[in-house]
């Protein structure tokens, strides 16, 4: 930013002031008796730029009129980059009206356009403007008494801002990353316990299934002993009367229906453990796969958490605390900022390590 005119008009200590052709190069040295307007002139320029300064605004308009007048004027044509601006400003009782003139491109500009210029083009506004480039009389005692504002001017000037959001985002995310890698852990824990079911399930299963197979094979005994039977039986009707022979095949045919009806029962049985066998195996696999995706996703997360960790700031080295700060509100609502002592209510997170404490203090007395 060079400033190349400027023009007070009932401004201050000034009833006219008029600055021309300041050159582009070389410092600019203001000399002159107390009282004489030096700061007045620091004044000028600030009002010029941003419609305030150090001793007065647009509600406080009374402290920058010259004495015994109701109105003023402050024009002030200043460089920015490539472009060249005119700010002119009247002010009086009533406000301030402003006009801004973009002499490059021809076009105007309002407040809110010219602020945005500052921010976007010069990453300033009033307060960098006032801690950095300007100190009127009696502002040095402020500028050292104000660290909160020295800081916003320092980090917004070198772009520590967005360092200091980037590192909160990350803690946020590190915070996030480690409360699923919980949730994860928790539900692989619970995913190992129902495995283990599954498979205590399936090992009675298999017991069935050998009763089953022990079964079959005692039926296809008894159906080799049918048949055997049914040689016996007409072997014996060549040779028995009529109703012993009769008597003698009701009897088996009914010893012979009581075996069938028990083999059906047991056949029903085994292929309703054999579907429950295979509903089980399905289980089992969808289970590996589920292990399988939560522990890949555990993995995941843990290289997510080691890479977010390396990105944390060193606050000590040897033992000895080299930074240390504090960011952020307390309490939004009143804007009290944070520091080293305040306090936070942990809720029942302290349940936790209470419970460690008390089982390591048991396996002590024990």
């Amino acid at each position: 930013m060079i400033i190349k005119s400027l023009y007070c008009k009932n401004f201050m200590k000034f009833r006219e002031l008029d600055l021309r052709e300041i050159p582009d190069n070389g410092l600019i040295g203001i000399i002159g008796e107390n009282e004489a307007g030096k700061s007045t002139i620091g004044e000028a320029i600030s009002f010029g730029l941003f419609g305030k300064c150090t001793r007065g605004d647009a509600q406080h308009l009374g402290d920058i009129i010259f004495w015994g007048e109701t109105e003023g004027f402050v024009q002030a044509k200043v460089n920015l980059g490539n472009e060249q601006f005119i700010l002119s400003r009247n002010f009086s009782s009533d406000g301030i009206s402003l006009d801004i003139r973009n002499e490059t491109l021809g076009s105007d500009l309002d407040e809110e356009g010219i602020q945005a210029f500052y921010r976007e083009r010069l990453k300033l506004s009033f307060k960098e403007f006032r801690y950095s480039s300007y100190v009127a009389q009696k502002e040095l005692a402020i500028i050292q008494s104000h660290r909160e504002d020295r800081l916003d001017v320092i980090n917004s000037m070198l772009g520590l801002t967005k360092l200091d959001n980037t590192e909160k985002f990350l803690d946020s995310k590190v915070e996030i990353s480690r409360a699923r890698a919980a949730e994860i852990d928790t539900l692989l824990e619970d995913m190992r316990d129902s495995l283990a079911e599954i498979n205590e399930e399936l090992a009675e299963k298999k017991v069935v299934v050998d009763e089953i197979k022990v079964h079959e094979a005692e039926k296809n005994e008894i159906a080799g002993s049918i048949a055997d039977s049914e040689k016996k039986i007409e072997h014996l009707s060549n040779f028995e009367e009529p109703d012993r022979r009769h008597r003698l095949l009701t009897e088996r045919i009914i010893l012979l229906e009581s075996n069938l009806e028990k083999q059906k029962q047991k056949i029903k049985a085994f292929a309703t453990i054999d579907s429950q066998f295979k509903e089980l195996e399905g289980k089992l696999k969808w289970a590996k796969k589920s292990l399988a995706d939560k522990e890949r996703s555990k993995v995941d997360l843990d290289k997510q958490l080691k890479e977010c960790e390396q990105k944390e700031k060193l606050i000590a080295e040897h033992e000895k605390i080299v930074y240390s700060s504090s960011f952020g509100k307390s309490k939004k609502e009143n804007y009290i900022p944070l520091n080293q002592q305040t306090l936070f209510i942990d809720g029942s997170e302290s349940k936790v390590f209470t419970a460690i404490a008390i089982q390591q203090l048991l396996r002590m007395i024990s």
